[in-house]
């Protein structure tokens, strides 16, 4: 371990260059770095601790001083994080919170809870804030840290300590942790950062900017203020401008010739016994960057301006694209519940409520959630000819189906690609009832009427109607037990009290209508996208609000959001349409031969049967397959490897696994390595990480079935 004492003073500044911190046995140390404020408070910065090269490691504690010293008490913490979402994927627009382990350092007679980057201030003994900080490696010997602290204390200003490598290039920011396996033991007081976990590492690489605007944007800035100081200013975003002030402690003539500076600064310093030589070294590199650093600054002041006209232009925006945005018959309802609303294939609609993500997940698989899912296509087909159309369509066998009985379908192409994965209902009142996914809403409504008109025009009697319906999906068992939290009731026992028919009468993928709760006319099928036994209920959109009100009356019943309905599918091994099935996959690459009925088959009379059934008998190139990966949460588009390091294909779906607190992700990879057991590679922000080929669902699923 290395020690460096720096006194600070009220708007003082304190650069600093250290070597390389290194263990006897070659593995990154720990550098503790002591700041004081001795003429202001009676308080001290006494440790910031970081791992080297990396921001993977940070601590920092305050203590007061007082007449007595007491030892201090270390103890481990557990915090919620928020997991920074992918960019490229339709899943950027949601935000994920999982709970991992987290080891802090803690004063226990004065319990500070710093992160990387902090918004809120410790205790109130000391208002103290962490704005900002940096670490970086410079070169192979040197190591840079710079940060920003602001307590706010009877003497008013700001306090800046700045450490850095004095070196002509700047610092980037660095997001890819070295990855270690076990977690950190504490080690007399101070955890050993060369075995600091992985998902610790990932949480602490993160920021908090995600949880406080989804606008914020970091940039690299710095330009001359003054003559004879420097500012860098980093973690430019829509909330706030922070800056690092750099004075030169020497005044600069007001024109100098090219050179002129630095010689002045040279002479100065050097006459000057207490300046030791490097600082000398620095301050020259400095003014060697002034002219470019000029240049940077009047640009970057431009882009400044830009930046500080963004939130408004953001707002116009967002507030252009709300407008747009589809709205459910509930919108008004999840705004009064506390429902973050977020774009979601062309629907305004709710990603989570007050409670977490994983809270909501939670409850979900052990009690009872109501999602919001009008935004679905729900269409209505009648007519002599309705299966004859439909099953121009899609690759099941609609003609089989009981009155009341449902099955998910695939809409496919001549190539044997999936357009669209759908439920289709055979009801008794003699018409199907169709249920697709509103990001394929277009592209599915104009592919049936043109089937619809093209039957038509050969004399067929066929029509189709899209209904104006409110859909409410009610999911969650009772008996599935997760952690300590005691039963709670079924989605079909909470519903039975609302409904005179008897619901375990009703099956996975049947249907009914039924009064529900005193609003008639509702169909109810029981089916879901969780996993879980629930029902689904078509519901007339002017009495939507009625119904989710009477439904939320039990008290174990709560509101769920995309979120939850995201992570709930992937642990139930389900499909999200453009993700993990797109138009290039064929139900047999998916691993959904199971929808192709077994008389289409033989007939070959379905939309690309060409392509489709042949794979049936021989082998793929490729399959969908289910993933449990170590280290960091997996996200989309990330690429799949062998042990070998031969790309082999990517992920379509990832994410932390609630339940079994693991990373679960979905993706294709060649046949032969499709097998259970195999062992891969998956390559999370160019870091390699173990994985293994394994069954889906990941959890069990509790569809209800007659015995």
């Amino acid at each position: 371990m290395s020690r460096v004492s720096v006194p600070c003073h009220v708007k003082g500044t304190v650069a600093l260059q250290v070597g390389d911190v290194r263990t006897s046995q070659g593995r990154p140390g720990v550098l503790v770095i002591d700041v004081t404020f001795p003429s202001v408070a009676p308080f001290e910065l006494q440790e910031i601790m970081f791992k080297n090269y990396y921001t993977a490691f940070l601590t920092i504690r305050v203590r007061q001083h007082t007449s007595t010293h007491t030892p201090a008490k270390w103890v481990t913490c557990l915090r919620d994080y928020c997991l920074m979402p992918d960019p490229h994927s339709e899943e950027g627009a949601q935000e994920y919170v999982s709970l991992f382990k987290h080891q802090m350092l803690c004063d226990m007679g004065k319990v500070l809870e710093l992160r990387l980057i902090l918004r809120q201030p410790s205790p109130l003994w000391l208002s103290f804030t962490v704005e900002e900080l940096q670490i970086y490696q410079q070169g192979p010997k040197d190591l840079g840290i710079w940060f920003q602290v602001s307590p706010t204390l009877p003497a008013s200003g700001q306090y800046a300590f700045a450490l850095q490598s004095p070196s002509v290039t700047f610092p980037k920011w660095l997001s890819h942790p070295v990855p270690c396996d076990q977690p950190a033991p504490l080690l007399e007081g101070l955890p050993d950062p060369s075995r600091v976990s992985s998902e610790v590492q990932q949480m602490w690489a993160l920021t908090e900017m995600i949880r406080a605007s989804h606008t914020s944007t970091r940039i690299g800035r710095f330009d001359m203020e003054a003559p004879g100081a420097i500012s860098l200013q980093l973690g430019v975003n829509a909330l706030c401008a922070l800056k690092l002030r750099l004075p030169l402690g020497l005044p600069t003539p007001s024109s100098d010739p090219p050179g002129g500076g630095e010689t002045y600064l040279s002479r100065a310093w050097t006459t000057s016994p207490s300046v030791p030589g490097r600082v000398v070294a620095s301050v020259r590199r400095l003014h060697q960057l002034r002219a470019t650093m000029q240049w940077a600054g009047s640009m970057m002041s431009r882009l400044r301006s830009c930046l500080q006209a963004l939130p408004s232009a953001l707002r116009r925006s967002l507030s252009s694209a709300q407008d747009v945005l589809r709205r459910t018959p509930l919108y008004d309802f999840h705004l009064a519940h506390g429902g973050k609303m977020v774009a979601f294939a062309g629907w305004n609609l709710p990603v989570q409520y007050r409670d977490s993500h994983v809270d909501s997940h939670l409850h979900t698989r052990r009690h009872c959630s109501l999602f919001d899912v009008s935004h679905m296509l729900q269409t209505k087909i009648f007519g002599h000819d309705r299966v004859k159309l439909m099953e121009s369509l899609v690759v099941g066998d609609i003609a089989e189906l009981k009155p009341n009985q449902g099955t998910l379908s695939l809409f496919t192409n001549e190539a044997g690609g999936i357009l669209d994965d759908l439920i289709v209902t055979n009801t008794s009142e003699g018409h199907l009832y169709v249920v697709s996914n509103a990001g394929c809403w277009e592209k599915d409504l104009t592919l049936m009427q043109d089937k619809v008109r093209e039957l038509q025009n050969m004399g067929s009697d066929v029509g189709l109607e899209v209904m104006d319906n409110a859909l409410l999906a009610l999911q969650g068992p009772g008996h599935l037990v997760i952690g300590s939290l005691g039963p709670g009731p079924t989605a079909a026992q909470v519903l039975q009290a609302g409904v005179a028919d008897d619901l375990r009468k009703l099956p996975f993928m049947t249907s009914a209508v039924m009064e529900v709760f005193g609003v008639s006319g509702c169909r109810v099928t029981r089916c879901g996208y969780t996993g879980e036994d629930g029902v689904e209920i078509s519901v007339l959109a002017a009495e939507a609000v009625r119904l989710a009100t009477a439904l939320l009356e039990n008290p174990e019943v709560k509101l769920a959001g995309l979120a939850a309905r995201d992570s709930l599918r992937l642990e139930a091994g389900l499909c999200l349409y453009g993700n993990d099935i797109d138009e290039h996959t064929t139900p047999v690459e998916g691993s959904l031969s199971w929808t192709l009925g077994k008389r289409r088959r033989a007939a070959m009379d379905f939309p690309g049967a060409s392509v489709i059934v042949p794979q049936l008998k021989g082998k793929v190139q490729r399959r969908r397959v289910g993933l449990m990966c170590e280290g960091a949460p997996v996200r989309a588009h990330d690429p799949i490897l062998s042990t070998e390091g031969t790309v082999l294909g990517a992920v379509t779906s990832g994410c932390p696994s609630p339940c079994l607190r693991k990373n679960v992700a979905m993706g294709y990879v060649p046949y032969e390595y499709s097998r259970p057991g195999t062992l891969l590679l998956v390559e999370v922000r160019r870091k390699q990480q173990m994985a293994m080929v394994s069954k889906m669902p990941f959890v069990p699923t509790n569809y209800y079935t007659l015995k």
